[in-house]
C-alpha cells in the first residue's frame, strides 16, 4: 500500500506530461510557435524515453543486456527535458539579456560533461566519481527548472499588479503562478540525489522514503501542469508567450 503511494505521484506527474507535451506538440502544429514546441518535445522526451524506460529498467522489466544502452538513452532524455525548459526559460523571458544566454550555455556544457562522465542514473551510481557526476546532474537540473520557475512566479506578480490596473486579466496571472508551481516541482525532485547523498550513508541508494518524497512533489507539479494547461477551457500558457 504505500509503495503504491510512492509510485501515485511519479504517475500523475508522467501522465500530465505526457498529456500537457501531447497537446503543446498538437498546438505547435497550428502555431508554428518556439515556445510550445520546446515545452511539449521537453515534457514527451522527459516522459516517454526518459522516466519509463528508467523505471523499467530499476524495476527489473529490462534486463541485461538492455538495461545499460536503456539507461544511458533515458539519462540522455532527461537532461535533454532540462535543456528544452531552459532554453524556453531564455527565449521567453530574458532573450535580450547576455548574462542569460550566458547562463543557458553553461548550463548546456555541464549536462554535457557530465553525461560523459557518467551517463547513467543516480541510482546505479556506485563509486565516487559516480556519485560526484550524479551530484554535478542533479544540480544542473535543479538550476534549470529553477530558473523556469523563478522567472514565472516574478512575471506572476508583475502580472497581478497589471490585472489590479486592468491592464491584463487576472488569468495570466494565475497561469503564470501554476507554471511556476509546477516547475518548481521537478527542480525539488531533481535535488532527491543530493539529499540521498547528504543525509544518508554514501551509495545507499533509493528508498521508499525517497520515493515518497518524490511522489509528493510530483503530485504537486502534475496539479500545477494540469490546472494551466489541460483544465477545460484553458490556453497553454507557451501560447500566450509565442
Amino acid at each position: 500500500m504505500i509503495e503504491a503511494a510512492a509510485s501515485l505521484g511519479l504517475v500523475a506527474f508522467l501522465l500530465t506530461s505526457i498529456g500537457v507535451g501531447g497537446r503543446l506538440v498538437w498546438l505547435w502544429r497550428r502555431t508554428r510557435g518556439l515556445p510550445e514546441l520546446l515545452v511539449g518535445l521537453g515534457f514527451l522526451i522527459g516522459g516517454v524515453v526518459g522516466f519509463v524506460p528508467e523505471h523499467l529498467v530499476l524495476r527489473g522489466v529490462i534486463a541485461s543486456p538492455w538495461d545499460g544502452p536503456v539507461l544511458v538513452m533515458s539519462n540522455l532524455a532527461v537532461r535533454t527535458t532540462a535543456m528544452l525548459c531552459a532554453v524556453f526559460t531564455w527565449h521567453v523571458f530574458r532573450r535580450a539579456d547576455p548574462w542569460a544566454l550566458a547562463i543557458l550555455v553553461v548550463l548546456g556544457v555541464l549536462l554535457g560533461v557530465s553525461f560523459v562522465g557518467f551517463p547513467g542514473p543516480w541510482a546505479r551510481a556506485q563509486t565516487d566519481a559516480e556519485w560526484t557526476w550524479s551530484v554535478v546532474t542533479a544540480v544542473v537540473r535543479s538550476l534549470a527548472f529553477l530558473w523556469a520557475a523563478a522567472e514565472s512566479l516574478r512575471q506572476a506578480s508583475l502580472a497581478r499588479r497589471r490585472a489590479a490596473l486592468g491592464l491584463v486579466f487576472p488569468d495570466v496571472a494565475r497561469r503564470y503562478l501554476l507554471w511556476g508551481v509546477a516547475m518548481a516541482g521537478p527542480a525539488c525532485m531533481s535535488a532527491i540525489p543530493l539529499l540521498n547523498r547528504w543525509l544518508l550513508l554514501p551509495h545507499a541508494g533509493p528508498d521508499l522514503a525517497w520515493m515518497l518524497l518524490q511522489s509528493g512533489l510530483g503530485l504537486v507539479a502534475a496539479a500545477g501542469m494540469g490546472a494551466a494547461f489541460l483544465a477545460p477551457g484553458g490556453r497553454a500558457s507557451a501560447q500566450q508567450h509565442a
